[in-house]
């Protein structure tokens, strides 16, 4: 996924990379938004990503956490303050 997005092309307020979700080096309150796809389910913890993450976004920040269920037929938005 990394590699289709540089290919489409980036701006100076995108950038791409492979992190690990549970040990981010990027200062706090950093990013506008956060996109991890397909993986928290498959985690072992789960919640030190999340610690991570809510870290790394600015309090206004968007996380952007697709995850695929079999049995899920319906998208679920969860908003936290």
């Amino acid at each position: 996924m990394i590699k289709q997005a540089k290919r489409r092309g980036t701006t100076e307020k995108l950038s791409f990379c492979v992190a690990d979700a549970t040990a981010l080096s990027y200062e706090n309150e950093n990013f506008d938004c956060v996109v991890i796809s397909n993986a928290l389910h498959i985690m072992p913890e789960p919640e030190k990503a999340m610690q991570g993450i809510r870290r790394v976004l600015k309090k206004d920040g968007i996380l952007y956490a697709p995850t695929f269920l079999w049995a899920e037929k319906n998208q679920v938005v969860y908003e936290s303050d």
